[in-house]
């Protein structure tokens, strides 16, 4: 007799989703649609306790040896169990057979597990993972199209609307998804996270997925043109891995709920703001927090509960003190590989606003520039060095800060490989033609 499937209690299965004979999925386990699986696969499995004589269920509790009257009996001392961590699997997974998924692992959306492997670290979009521990193979498609099919969202789709798509071409039934078989509103329908095509003279960008979710968002937004690609090329790696982003300056709503189109509705969406009556966007879902983003003591409450982001939007007051206080509060609680992203930068040298100035944001910015260049060996000793931020982008109006804090702290040193030197001289001093300060002041045009 062939043994069952288990779905133990606290765990669900989405529509379509298929497990195997002898699979068990553990409690705690959230799997979504289109699921499959081989046979004898193991998800969630349960902890054992580490750290007491032994690993023994019987050190926790007493249903073991229910025949020998106490024994198994937690004492005080018993070691306690490791907190059972929740497991996610995303949509259209195929985990193959024998395979073992650790409690706390997700697995996202369009991933393969090959057989017998051990699962022990998240999974990304579309790649596949082999081996003990899982590592990397590859990817099923390009990062293009893994976007593009992330975006579509084809499995919440009905299945007579699915059945009549191309499906045995990943490439032609996406783009099957975003022509005749996409939303009904235009602006909901090319949600191709990059654009493929140039800048249009406008100003605007050509199948933007930020755009098309600020476009269908239910209440108002104020973007300007510019920031659609920009927030394409940040944030898509984000795309349907339920990231943690906070945004400061949320009255009006439009924005959480494009974030929400954006990422997908696993997000977890944090909206900031100095005025009560954003409290409203509880209603819909939404964690909403009301104070001041000059205040450090605000920002110090506001982490201790809400904990680390992945991305921090500030979209709130753009005055100098309230860019400088809140990027300097969060920078310490984005996660490695997150994102803090000020909006509005052009306030620093707008008049109304006290700009140009040296204590101005960009120039804050630039300061935070001259910290990580300080990890140069030869400044390292004598500057305050910037350990967190490996990098920033500067945009029209956006700088991006990359927190990274492993590549950040590598150590600067001078290296030499064993290739066979030819005895060059430096010639850096050898030019006939001698520039001046002021010659070179004319290439300082802005």
């Amino acid at each position: 007799m062939q043994a069952r499937a288990e779905l133990h209690g606290g765990s669900s299965l989405g529509r379509f989703g298929f497990l195997n004979v002898g699979t068990v999925v553990y409690g705690g386990v959230e799997i979504g649609r289109y699921f499959s699986c081989g046979r004898g696969a193991e998800i969630g499995v349960a902890p054992h306790p580490l750290t007491g004589l032994s690993t023994h269920g019987f050190t926790v509790n007493n249903a073991w040896f229910p025949g020998i009257e106490g024994y198994g009996l937690a004492a005080g001392s018993a070691p306690r169990i490791p907190e059972k961590l929740a497991t996610r699997i995303g949509h259209d997974v195929w985990i193959g057979a024998q395979v073992v998924v650790m409690p706390g692992v997700t697995i996202h959306t369009g991933a393969v597990v090959a057989a017998n492997a051990v699962v022990t670290k998240d999974v990304e979009p579309y790649e596949i993972v082999g081996g003990v521990p899982a590592r990397h193979i590859g990817f099923r498609f390009t990062e293009d199209i893994r976007h593009r099919l992330l975006a579509s969202e084809w499995w919440n789709l009905d299945h007579d609307v699915i059945q009549r798509l191309p499906y045995r071409d990943a490439l032609q039934a996406v783009a099957a998804l975003e022509t005749s078989l996409g939303p009904p509103n235009a602006s909901e329908k090319a949600l191709s996270p990059r654009s493929q095509s140039s800048p249009a003279r406008t100003g605007t960008v050509n199948d933007s997925r930020a755009r098309a979710c600020y476009d269908a968002a239910p209440f108002l937004s104020l973007k300007h043109t510019t920031y659609f690609s920009v927030y394409d090329q940040l944030f898509s790696r984000f795309i349907g891995k339920a990231p943690v982003i906070v945004e400061v300056g949320v009255l009006n709503g439009g924005s959480l709920f494009m974030w929400r189109k954006f990422f997908g509705p696993d997000a977890r969406i944090i909206g900031v703001d100095l005025n009560p009556e954003a409290v409203w966007l509880r209603e819909e879902g939404f964690e909403i927090h009301i104070g001041d983003q000059t205040d450090p003591q605000f920002w110090e409450n506001f982490f201790r509960q809400v904990g680390d982001v992945d991305i921090f939007l500030d979209d709130g007051g753009h005055t100098y003190p309230q860019q400088i206080v809140t990027a300097t509060s969060a920078l310490d609680h984005i996660r490695d590989d997150g994102l803090l992203v000020v909006e509005d930068t052009h306030t620093s040298y707008m008049t109304d606003f006290g700009g140009p100035s040296d204590t101005s944001f960009v120039s804050w910015a630039v300061n935070l520039v001259h910290g990580i260049n300080h990890r140069f060996s030869a400044f390292v000793e004598d500057h305050d060095a910037e350990l967190r931020v490996w990098s920033v982008q500067f945009f029209e109006s956006i700088v991006a800060f990359h927190v990274d804090r492993h590549h950040a702290t590598v150590v600067s040193q001078p290296t030499m490989n064993h290739g066979e030197g030819r005895d060059a001289k430096d010639f850096r001093y050898h030019s006939e033609l001698a520039v001046t300060d002021d010659g070179l002041r004319a290439y300082f045009k802005h």
